[in-house]
């Protein structure tokens, strides 16, 4: 019992060091290792896919079981490989037919270079000299449709695909074009292969609320389909079936009733709302993706008008604020000024003389206090103006005498002022001026100063 228990393990422990990894591409061909192929090889071999599926019995005492297992000069492959042939294989042997051993790992790779072209438009690629057929397979496909055959001409029947001057050309490319192009020789090795992706034209457009947005369709073609999915939700809104306009009779676009127009090469959006933002995607009739669109509307900008309105008020009360300080400013200036001019006046003496000296009375005084007005009648006292009850009478003539120039004697004396006569003679005199009636002077007549200055700020007719 222990020699076969060694006897197994070893067995077991060579198998596994045996194991097997081959990884080719589409279209290539694999052949087995001579171990595993007959006639030495005698026991069982089964495939379990990749892709999923029950283990199948590929080779049984030297005998093919699997149709896509070829035997040619004492080598057995598989030719053309297909994802399907993805997988691994295991064997049983004689002694222990319960117990399979993963012998080889088969992996098929695409290895295709990878093409891209927008829909609607034409697509060309070049083949390579040796090509003898062109095939063409969807992805989800392992059966291939023969499009070009070198020695059957019936095989180009024109069409949307055609194989001219080396060239592969499909125009009008749509979805239905997706798929692998393989460029395979006489021996259907593959030479080249291509997988095609045709992809819906994208744009991005911005507006503004309130625009109007026109949607070109992405081919000349009618009965195009049209449905948005907005930002705020997430429901697929259709606004056009099969050429024809939806929204009036679809409750989900109620906010498009009236908005959206047919035109003949296109779709219009009228009085555009913050609201249609969202993807736009255009569907021909075989449901393929032609153009997606995505369309931002922002809140409308503030007209230019607005604009320059706001900026003159802004200048223009500026300047209205500017005027109102720069009066205010003159107003207390002229209230300074106003304050220090009588001050100003009453520190200089005045003088108002006249060259006929026997015109009038004269009197002299050095200061005038601000704002004092008292009329001048030498005949009339003090007391017989204060004690009568009748209004002064009307005197055309006014001084502004100041308080150092007050009447000598005492305040109970009524008799009329008096004078030195060396103030007199000391002191410029003046006179008033333009006064026709000639009082009869209380100071002295025989006063022989000469100089008399003359001021009209005295003369109080015209003001009078």
């Amino acid at each position: 019992m222990l020699l076969i228990c060694v006897t197994i393990l070893s067995v077991v422990i060579g198998l596994s060091a045996s194991y097997e990894r081959e990884e080719l591409c589409h279209g290539d061909r694999f052949t087995f290792p001579r171990s595993y192929s007959p006639p030495g090889f005698l026991n069982k071999m089964y495939f379990t896919p990749r892709t999923g599926g029950s283990k199948r019995l590929v080779m049984d005492g030297g005998v093919i079981q699997d149709p896509r297992i070829s035997v040619s000069n004492n080598k057995v492959y598989i030719a053309d490989l297909t994802q399907s042939d993805a997988g691994i294989f295991s064997v049983t042997y004689s002694f222990h037919d319960t117990m399979s051993f993963n012998v080889i790992k088969l992996v098929v790779s695409d290895c295709a270079k990878p093409d891209s072209q927008f829909y609607g438009e034409t697509y060309y690629t070049d083949i390579p000299d040796q090509t003898e057929y062109v095939e063409y397979s969807p992805r989800l496909m392992d059966h291939p449709v023969v499009l070009w055959n070198r020695s059957d001409p019936h095989t180009n029947q024109g069409g949307r695909r055609q194989v001219r001057r080396g060239l592969l050309k499909i125009t009008s490319v749509t979805q239905e074009d997706n798929g692998y192009y393989d460029f395979r020789a006489k021996d259907r090795k593959v030479l080249s292969r291509i997988l095609l992706t045709v992809e819906g034209k994208y744009f991005t457009n911005k507006k503004y609320a309130g625009e109007e947005h026109i949607i070109k369709y992405p081919s000349a073609s009618s009965g195009w389909t049209v449905g948005v999915q907005l930002e705020t939700g997430w429901q697929n809104i259709p606004l056009v079936n099969a050429g024809s306009l939806v929204t009036e009779s679809n409750p989900d676009a109620w906010q498009f009733i009236g908005r959206v127009h047919l035109l003949r090469d296109g779709v219009k959006i009228t009085n555009l709302e913050t609201s249609d933002s969202g993807t736009y995607e255009f569907k021909d009739l075989q449901d393929n993706i032609g153009l997606t669109v995505q369309l931002e509307v922002e809140p409308a900008p503030l007209p230019i008008w607005v604009i320059v309105c706001c900026i003159v008020g802004i200048i223009v009360t500026v300047i209205i604020c500017c005027c109102c300080v720069r009066r205010c400013c003159r107003k207390k200036r002229s209230s300074h000024r106003g304050q220090a001019a009588p001050n100003t006046a009453a520190a200089l003496p005045v003088y108002h003389h006249d060259q006929n000296q026997s015109s009038g009375p004269s009197y002299s005084v050095a200061h005038a206090p601000a704002q004092s007005h008292q009329p001048v009648n030498p005949g009339v006292s003090r007391e017989s103006a204060a004690t009568s009850s009748q209004p002064p009478p009307y005197s055309p003539v006014m001084t502004t005498l100041s308080s150092e120039f007050s009447p000598l004697g005492d305040q109970e004396n009524t008799s009329a002022p008096m004078f030195s006569s060396a103030c007199l003679s000391s002191e410029p005199r003046f006179e008033l001026k333009g006064l026709n009636t000639s009082f009869a002077s209380p100071l002295s007549s025989d006063s022989t100063v000469n100089d008399v200055y003359y001021s009209d700020k005295l003369n109080f007719r015209g003001a009078l």
